[in-house]
């Protein structure tokens, strides 16, 4: 070896370094380049042991190294038990497993020497355990020597690291989530429960064994079917939730009292280590600040920060009024002064009323906001349901489900519908795609049949279906709709069916939760099966409270609404708690092929991969003009499957008469054609 051996690396001098050639000259420069080797004092260059691992098989090569050892790094008890006060961990260098012949190597660093001849050199798995045994072989109690050796068995997964019989049989876990979940009992009763394994067999024995002990214990032992041995080792932060469920939660609650805790949960528990999956879905991380996302794959470029306003009535719902340029702020500071010299209290300002004071606040932040447009004046900062967005990374996904390739679903039939109306076959078709998707245990469906096909009458039809057949909860279906739309769904529901099975009630403009925080009161009194209407904007605003009510079925009408990852709107829809989804919209794309995406994101989370890969394999490519937009099509298509259904109308709507058009030309006012050639 060309390179000098010592306690803390390998060295050489600058004489000798001159000596080297170009390769190996050039493997060392740019080990010094990176970091991980350095020049002393301009006549010594050293290089860490670790240092190794950085290079290149060439540059291993080129150093003239030695090979990797190639057998087995052999880890053994000193002959007591993990119980006794001096037991320490002892490694052995063998041929092969337990048996092999034992190498009598000197180790200096990550180097094993023979006769002061250096024969092999540790891999880097190889070299950690080493090093962690050298430097930490004192215990003060089992749980660090558990610990200890659940570390090392992680390294032994990537190398020829292997434990003698009585290590072997130690299997460790350490629960890296800890979960807070319910059961109810027989007699309505509700216990608070955790959850630390995913394997329910043996989450139940721990749970068996964390309530027959008074206090938390740091180590529980369990047993498999095959007679062995599993510790559960509890961490410090886990441990501290635990102690919760022992002091405050360990009797069961009346439905009452359990809503009043879930209500103030976050008092109870620290949402960064529990995840509280008993008040909102599994979607749902926790709460916090909501921060306006901008993701470059998405939006071709940065917008502007333009000042604006929310108008809001009961009638119209949400409107926003901008103040985009110069001129629009000069003709509302022109209108408050018109209403000022009326004696008004409002202020007429793009067809909407203003309260006057709301007014000149909107004029004060607009003319900060024109001087300097690329950053925004006030930053809105309230707390929100932060949620899994899928965005750059793929943090929650439905689990996968197997589906037949059927030619047709069977349809299954309820007695109300009105005797007047017959369903039309694609309608029938529809509603039983929809009741195959839920039978499957599916998570939800896009059904996004052109105008005018009857998407109302399918949603309906299957909601009437599910309530008689399947909803053994008895709890409630939520639809959400544009505000000019909601009172048509009430309308149809009453037409389409005698007797209706469901009550229905509109949530929007003052029918609201009290509070924008959780509304204990609100959510008792829509627990049960009935038809919640509401618009994007309640959810939006009242998402603390909508979000922990768990729905059976939730419906997006005009789903293009939520078609943009990260904003308020799409973010609080997603974290809606129901077992199905489905999304509406006779156009699923709008500006770009990642409108459709979010939209499967809601009703198949995770089907498509994320919003980064998604836009890489199907928006990119359109900008090739070479690119078979039929074929890119069909591979979308396919992709998604039995999750979207869409017919258009000269498909399946034959029987409707032929569409006239005619034109009628009207002269612009002079007003409109200003606005126009400007």
């Amino acid at each position: 070896m060309k390179l000098n051996l010592s306690k803390t690396g390998l060295s050489i001098t600058q004489h000798e370094f001159e000596k080297l050639s170009f390769d190996e000259q050039s493997s060392l420069n740019e080990l010094i380049q990176n970091g991980y080797a350095e020049n002393l004092d301009d006549e010594l260059i050293h290089m860490p042991f670790s240092s190794i691992y950085k290079l290149t098989e060439t540059g291993i090569q080129s150093l003239g190294l030695p090979e990797f050892y190639p057998f087995e790094l052999y880890i053994r008890t000193n002959g007591k038990a993990l119980v006794e006060n001096d037991f320490n961990f002892v490694y052995d260098f063998l041929s092969y497993s337990g048996l092999g012949d034992r190498f009598n190597y000197t180790v200096v660093g990550n180097f094993l020497l023979n006769d002061q001849i250096i024969e092999y050199v540790l891999d880097d798995a190889q070299f950690q355990v080493c090093t962690l045994i050298n430097e930490n072989n004192q215990f003060t109690s089992l749980e660090e020597k558990l610990l200890f050796l659940h570390q090392l068995k992680k390294k032994s997964l990537i190398s020829n690291i292997s434990f003698d019989a009585i290590l072997a049989n130690e299997e460790i876990e350490i629960p890296s989530e800890l979960k807070l979940t319910i059961k109810q009992f027989d007699d309505g009763l509700i216990q608070f429960r955790p959850v630390l394994l995913e394997n329910e067999e043996e989450q139940n024995k721990l749970l068996k064994s964390f309530e027959m002990f008074p206090n938390v214990k740091n180590i529980y032992n369990l047993q498999n079917s095959e007679g062995k041995r599993k510790r559960v080792i509890v961490s410090k932060d886990h441990n501290t939730q635990l102690e919760v469920f022992k002091t405050q939660l360990k009797e069961k609650k009346t439905k009452q009292d359990a809503k009043v805790i879930i209500e103030n949960i976050y008092e109870y528990f620290d949402d960064d280590i529990i995840d509280i999956e008993v008040v909102y879905s599994d979607r749902v991380k926790g709460i916090g600040l909501y921060e306006p996302k901008y993701y470059p794959f998405i939006q071709p470029y940065k917008s502007q920060w333009i000042a604006g306003i929310e108008v809001k009535s009961p009638k119209d719902g949400t409107k926003r009024i901008h103040v985009k340029n110069q001129d629009e702020l000069n003709e509302l500071k022109s209108a408050i002064l018109t209403s000022k010299k009326n004696g008004a209290t409002n202020v007429n300002y793009k067809g909407e009323t203003i309260p006057i004071a709301e007014a000149e606040k909107l004029a004060k932040i607009a003319e900060e906001q024109l001087k300097n447009p690329k950053e925004p004046i006030e930053k809105q900062s309230f707390e929100v349901l932060i949620i899994k967005e899928n965005a750059e990374l793929l943090e929650y996904g439905s689990s996968t489900t197997y589906f037949e390739n059927l030619k047709e679903y069977d349809f299954y039939t309820i007695s109300n519908l009105n005797s007047a109306f017959d369903l039309k076959g694609h309608q029938r078709e529809g509603i039983a795609w929809l009741q195959y998707l839920l039978l499957k245990n599916a998570s939800g469906g896009l059904l996004a049949d052109d105008m005018g096909l009857g998407k109302t009458i399918q949603i309906l039809y299957f909601i009437e279906w599910h309530f008689q057949n399947k909803n053994e909860e008895n709890r409630p279906y939520l639809i959400i709709a544009p505000v000019s739309l909601i009172e048509n769904w009430e309308n149809e529901y009453a037409k389409f069916f005698k007797p209706c099975s469901l009550n229905i009630s509109t949530i929007y403009g003052e029918n609201v939760p009290a509070t924008k925080e959780v509304d204990s009161d609100f959510i008792a009194k829509y627990d049960k099966a009935e038809i919640l209407l509401t618009n994007y904007e309640t959810i939006r605003n009242y998402q603390k409270t909508l979000c922990a009510i768990d729905f059976s079925i939730v419906v997006i009408d005009e789903a293009q609404k939520v078609k943009t990852p990260g904003t308020l709107v799409t973010n609080s829809v997603k974290a809606i708690k129901s077992d199905f989804k489905i999304a509406l919209t006779g156009t699923p794309v709008e500006n770009s092929l990642v409108d459709l995406w979010c939209i499967i994101d809601f009703v198949a989370p995770g089907l498509l991969n994320t919003a980064k890969d998604f836009a890489k394999k199907y928006q990119t490519p359109l900008k090739d003009a070479e690119t078979d937009i039929i074929k890119h099509g069909e591979m979308l298509r396919n992709e998604i499957g039995y999750f979207l259904t869409r017919r258009i109308k000269q498909d399946v709507a034959k029987d409707l008469p032929e569409k006239h058009i005619k034109r009628y030309e009207i002269e612009m006012t002079d007003y409109h054609e200003e606005i126009y050639l400007e």
